[in-house]
């Protein structure tokens, strides 16, 4: 019991990214989700209704590649913007059945792979986007 409630506490997050999957790992938990976002068709503003393969069955939507070119389809969405939704969705699926007790400290790698998307500096840019997402820090490593 008192090991389980530790745990909560200790939030450290490894997030690796290549231009298909994302992996997500905390402690014994971890998930791997397609690099995509899904947008509800036909909807004003766009709206998210599914990131990875978890996508909300009741609803058409879109696949948007997460480390695609921009989407015509949803120009009002930046890089970050996207990457911003997809890790908040992400973290909160790591997290399953219950929110994480303290804003997790996250770890990336394999921004390299993705750069060249992400514009010309694109440690700043999932760093900002991981802290849009809830993460109490964020260090990208590679």
């Amino acid at each position: 019991m008192l090991t389980r409630l530790l745990s909560l506490f200790k939030n450290n997050v490894e997030v690796t990214v290549s231009p298909t999957t994302v992996e997500l790992r905390c402690g014994d938990s971890f998930i791997t989700l397609p690099a995509q976002l899904h947008v509800a068709l036909g909807s004003e503003p766009p709206r998210l209704v599914g990131v990875g393969d978890r996508v909300r069955a009741d609803e058409p939507s879109r696949a948007i590649a997460l480390f695609g070119p921009d989407d015509r389809a949803v120009p009002v969405w930046s890089a970050e913007h996207r990457l911003a939704l997809f890790f908040h969705a992400a973290l909160k699926l790591l997290a399953g059945a219950g929110p994480f007790a303290v804003r997790p400290r996250v770890q990336v790698r394999g921004v390299s792979c993705v750069a060249g998307v992400l514009g010309a500096i694109p440690e700043l840019v999932v760093k900002s986007a991981m802290l849009q997402a809830g993460a109490w820090t964020c260090e990208v490593v590679d």
